[in-house]
């Protein structure tokens, strides 16, 4: 008989990747935020210089009464294209904010709350578990004493003995076995999601 433990260590693995994906989409999220921002105040930027330019060219309109030279129509173009740009850039800052960096910023506070759940009832169950090994340790050495003790002497006493151990210690490997399954198949399951 044998008690089942994390051989493999898959639940760790998975836990830990869990934990990066966390910290990159963190991260993501803060880079997008911070590009948003720059976008909207460049957009904001480039908004306040054809503004002020287009006041520039109206006197200058006023001035000098009906001029159409090519010069004023390519100029009126430039701050045409300026002012579209300003507008993409701020459709862009408004993008990144809204359909990247607030849901994954969303989503990795989801997960870090759910991650300090796991952690925490992981550090419970590991508690726990260590507990019962002990127990599961216990009567081991209870059963292998009891064996022994019935090898040097067989009676029907060491013999009642030798099995009670024996029982005890079947019993406590399949509570062990059960709760490792249990929580691995429903526990840790309903925490993940």
């Amino acid at each position: 008989f044998s008690i089942i433990l994390f051989s493999d260590h898959t639940y760790y693995r998975k836990s830990l990747f869990y934990i990066t994906d966390v910290c990159h989409e963190q991260k993501i999220s803060d880079f997008t935020q911070q590009l948003s921002q720059i976008y909207e105040q460049h957009a904001e930027e480039m908004q306040l210089l054809v503004s002020n330019f287009r006041k520039r060219n109206g006197e200058l309109r006023k001035e000098r009464c009906s001029s159409s030279s090519a010069l004023f129509h390519t100029w009126e173009t430039l701050l045409q294209e300026v002012e579209i740009d300003s507008q993409a850039h701020s459709d862009i800052a408004s993008i990144l904010g809204r359909q990247v960096s607030r849901p994954l910023l969303e989503r990795s506070f989801h997960r870090k709350i759910q991650s300090r759940k796991v952690f925490t009832h992981r550090e419970s169950y590991e508690t726990i578990l260590t507990k019962t090994e002990d127990k599961l340790s216990k009567c081991r050495q209870d059963y292998k004493n009891a064996y022994l003790s019935y090898l040097s002497a067989p009676t029907t006493a060491s013999l009642a003995t030798y099995f009670d151990a024996h029982n005890a210690y079947v019993q406590q490997l399949h509570a062990t076995n059960g709760m490792l399954d249990q929580y691995h198949q429903e526990t840790l399951p309903q925490l993940l999601q």
